[in-house]
C-alpha cells in the first residue's frame, strides 16, 4: 500500500474494506491510490481543489463552528442524561436523523449500509462513554425526542450528534438541548463549544449562527473509489 496514505483503522474495520485519507498536493498522487477501496482526498489548496472538482463530481464540505460560552443557561427539566443508557430504537433513529446530509449517505458508492453501521456505532460509543463524555436527551410524553452528544477537550466541548425527531421540530427543542450543552460545558469550566456540519445543511448552519456560533474552519473532502 502507498506509504503517503494514512490508513483509517476504524472505518477499515467497520466497513470491512481498506479506507485511507491523504492530502493532495499534486494531481500525480491520484495515480498512486491503489491498495485501498476508498481514499478520502483533501486538497492542499484552492488550485488543487478546482482541479479535483473537475475530476470528481461529488465535493463534500465540512463546516466547523464555535461559540464562546459567556451566559449561564438554565436547563429545561425535560433534559435528561442518557449516558450509560442502553441503545433503544428511538435513540438509534435519532442518530440516523442527525446524519441525513452525511456524505456517507449521499455518496451512492456506499452500498453496504455503511452510513447505518457508522451512525449506530457512533451513538453506541457515545452512550458507553468511549467517544463522548455526556449524552443528553429531551424526554416528552415518555419518549426521547431529541439528543445531543458532547465530548470534552482541554478548554472546550464538541458536539458530535444533535437531532430532534422530525415530528417535533419547530418547538425550540434544539435550542433547549444547546442550552443544556452550554450548561454542561460551563460547569466544567470550558471556554468554547464547537460543532461541525455540512455546507449543504443550510438549516443547521442557520440554527447554529442564531445561537452565537461562528464559522472558523472549512474542510473539503473528495471520495476516491477503487473497484
Amino acid at each position: 500500500m502507498t506509504e503517503f496514505i494514512e490508513k483509517l483503522g476504524f472505518e477499515t474495520s467497520l466497513f470491512n474494506y481498506s479506507v485511507g485519507k491523504v492530502q493532495i498536493t499534486d494531481l500525480d498522487q491520484l495515480n498512486e491510490l491503489k491498495g485501498y477501496r476508498l481514499v478520502y482526498l483533501r486538497p492542499a489548496n484552492s488550485q488543487i481543489d478546482n482541479e479535483l472538482h473537475k475530476i470528481y463530481s461529488q465535493r463534500y464540505v465540512k463546516i466547523s463552528l464555535k461559540a464562546t460560552l459567556e451566559h449561564v443557561n438554565e436547563v429545561d427539566p425535560n433534559v435528561t442524561s442518557l449516558s450509560n443508557s442502553n441503545l433503544t430504537e428511538e435513540i438509534l433513529q435519532l442518530s440516523y436523523q442527525s446524519g441525513y446530509l452525511s456524505r456517507f449517505l449521499l455518496d451512492k458508492n456506499f452500498v453496504q449500509k455503511e452510513f447505518y453501521l457508522l451512525y449506530k456505532k457512533w451513538i453506541e460509543n457515545s452512550l458507553n462513554g468511549q467517544i463522548a463524555h455526556e449524552v443528553l436527551g429531551y424526554r416528552l410524553y415518555g419518549r426521547i425526542i431529541g439528543l445531543i452528544t458532547l465530548k470534552e477537550s482541554h478548554n472546550h466541548c464538541n458536539i458530535g450528534l444533535l437531532a430532534v425527531d422530525e415530528e417535533f421540530r419547530g418547538q425550540k427543542i434544539g435550542k433547549k438541548l444547546i442550552g443544556a450543552a452550554i450548561s454542561f460545558c460551563q460547569k466544567r469550566e470550558k471556554i468554547t463549544l464547537t460543532v461541525s456540519t455540512q455546507e449543504t445543511n443550510y438549516s443547521a448552519l442557520k440554527f447554529y449562527k442564531r445561537y452565537g456560533f461562528d464559522i472558523y474552519k472549512k474542510e473539503i473532502i473528495y471520495h476516491h473509489w477503487n473497484n
